[in-house]
């Protein structure tokens, strides 16, 4: 269940917190996760910050709840040492509520191998945040 939740374009929302002056949450722009391929054996896609589309590859563990995690890779599909990795979590379906979407959070990490080229992102714990409209 969680290989075919997962598939498809998935908006992020992003936030990294702050200590200084206080501790609070700052918006850190928004991304997509489009996961085109998605079974027991892996998963793969890309997420994209704007233009930029950045491939990743990753592995679905099954569960309540599920855990999704995801390794930025080469044209070849090697893992980019240092790059983008995150850790999504699935959450189980709640009988009593009236789904209008589906929704992923975790935590994403961009790592100075990585080819996301801009600084506000890189080397900082971000929160995610995604939500994927029922079609």
């Amino acid at each position: 269940m969680a290989s075919i939740r997962i598939r498809g374009l998935w908006r992020l929302s992003l936030a990294a917190h702050q200590t200084k002056p206080e501790l609070k949450a700052a918006s850190m722009g928004e991304a997509q996760l489009d996961i085109r391929k998605a079974d027991r054996a892996g998963l793969s896609g890309e997420v994209r910050f704007g233009r930029k589309k950045i491939p990743v590859k990753g592995r679905v563990k099954p569960g309540s709840p599920a855990v999704v995690t995801l390794l930025e890779t080469k044209a070849d599909g090697e893992a980019v040492a240092d790059g983008l990795e995150a850790i999504l979590y699935i959450p189980p379906w709640w009988p009593t509520v009236d789904y209008e979407y589906d929704l992923v959070f975790g935590t994403m990490v961009v790592g100075n191998g990585s080819s996301y080229g801009k600084k506000e992102l890189k080397s900082k714990l971000i929160a995610i945040t995604g939500v994927q409209p029922f079609a």
